[in-house]
């Protein structure tokens, strides 16, 4: 789903939880346009996020990728549309014994890897030096949090569900369960905070390859989330740790 971003270069790197009054205490909302245009409002307030996140598979989908968390931070896009983003996770691909520890980023010009494993800090400019493993290690990026237009496709949609409410992590959800249209992609289904508008969790669930058996899915969950209309580089600025060889070329 093409995603493109709105903000420009923020101020602040202080994270305070974001107070959206966007809704009295008492009111319940039914409809599930509604629920999204409200979660559109509020991510468009939030210039940086950091929050913690799961991201899990299951069925034929499991097979092709990484279950991956830990802790992220998102912000404006720099020129070009180069992300801004900060995240420290462990990582384990179907074909590993066990679970690898990474902390990737870009500061909207520089993209870099450190790894754990062999003590080396990787930078450049091409995305490319994140090395084979950029795409999973950046599944725990909920890039709707720098979208020019969060949930265009969804309030597009003609068929949008409101389920029973969820509680995601100790957070009161709405339920949404959108169908898709074309491609593998079947339903995506959003989990949308009651308090403060912002999602909590998404579920994309994608038909077997050949048309043939069960469908799979793909999770990511958040915890923990705080956000701000203010905005700083300098979290997301390549800071190499003691013991680690800085090093131009791209990781593996």
């Amino acid at each position: 789903m093409h995603r493109t971003s709105r903000f420009a270069v923020g101020t602040s790197v202080a994270l305070a939880l974001i107070a959206t009054p966007l809704l009295a205490e008492s009111e319940k909302l039914s409809d599930p346009k509604e629920i999204l245009k409200r979660a559109d409002a509020a991510i468009k307030m939030v210039k940086t996020v950091d929050y913690e996140a799961k991201y899990t598979s299951t069925g034929w989908v499991k097979a092709f990728v990484a279950d991956v968390e830990g802790r992220v931070v998102l912000g404006p896009n720099g020129d070009y549309e180069v992300p801004r983003f900060y995240c420290e996770v462990s990582m384990k691909k179907p074909d590993w014994e066990a679970a690898q520890s990474f902390t990737a980023g870009c500061d909207g010009n520089e993209y870099y890897l450190i790894d754990a494993k062999t003590k080396k800090a990787y930078h450049d400019i091409d995305p490319i030096v994140l090395g084979a493993n950029s795409r999973d290690i950046q599944r725990v990026s909920m890039r709707e949090f720098t979208a020019d237009e969060p949930f265009k496709d969804e309030l597009e949609s003609k068929d949008i569900k409101l389920n029973d409410n969820k509680t995601i992590n100790g957070e009161t959800c709405y339920e949404l369960e959108i169908k898709t249209e074309g491609g593998r992609q079947k339903a995506i289904v959003w989990w949308i905070s009651t308090k403060d508008f912002l999602p909590r969790g998404v579920k994309r669930v994608h038909a077997p390859r050949g048309g043939e058996g069960e469908d799979g899915s793909t999770q990511l969950m958040l915890s923990s989330v705080k956000a701000t209309t203010n905005s700083k580089a300098a979290i997301f600025k390549l800071k190499v740790p003691d013991g680690y060889t800085q090093t131009g070329d791209f990781a593996p």
